[in-house]
């Protein structure tokens, strides 16, 4: 009886061991509302300017077995409305922790601001956690020599539909 409770507990264990981890990502734009001034009609020199922008706020937690110091990464990759792309990769050295990534003035009006997002935690290499934007899709990207960007050929020189005979003249 007791080998088959110390079997059992040893199968929960191991499958619960590092399928719970959890990242959290939010967005939120950053305005001149955000200042504690505007709420209480303080004089404030930062109303005259106020950073204007969007902020990314990244929470994780993993459970203690799962987090290597190390060998634990977050990779957050930010693609803006430009089409622009940024991978911000930091190395974890807590099983829990927060990182905010802001995007003020200057390069949220050149960058048009936040389009998609997406956050992984990688443990020695593998993906325990991850969290998607709505909009999130991974890049096509074709090579400079793509059968679908030219037009075909039928090998005699024709440019055309292959498959269809060539006509002759």
């Amino acid at each position: 009886m007791s080998y088959k409770l110390i079997l059992l507990a040893m199968l929960s264990l191991l499958f619960t061991a590092c399928n719970q981890g959890c990242i959290c990502v939010q967005s939120e734009y950053i305005t001149y509302e955000d200042l504690a001034s505007y709420h209480v009609g303080t004089p404030d020199p930062k109303k005259e300017c106020p950073d204007t922008g969007q902020r990314l706020l990244v929470r994780w937690a993993l459970p203690r077995g799962c987090f290597v110091d190390g060998e634990s990464i977050m990779n957050l990759t930010v693609r803006f409305c430009t089409g622009e792309e940024e991978i911000i990769n930091l190395d974890l050295h807590a099983s829990e922790g927060r990182y905010i990534y802001n995007l003020l003035n200057d390069d949220y009006f050149d960058r048009c601001g936040i389009l998609t997002y997406k956050a992984t935690i990688l443990v020695c290499g593998e993906i325990v956690s991850e969290w998607l934007h709505q909009i999130w899709t991974d890049r096509i990207s074709f090579e400079e020599s793509c059968p679908f960007c030219e037009p075909a050929s039928d090998f005699t020189g024709n440019a055309g539909v292959i498959g269809h005979e060539a006509q002759k003249s």
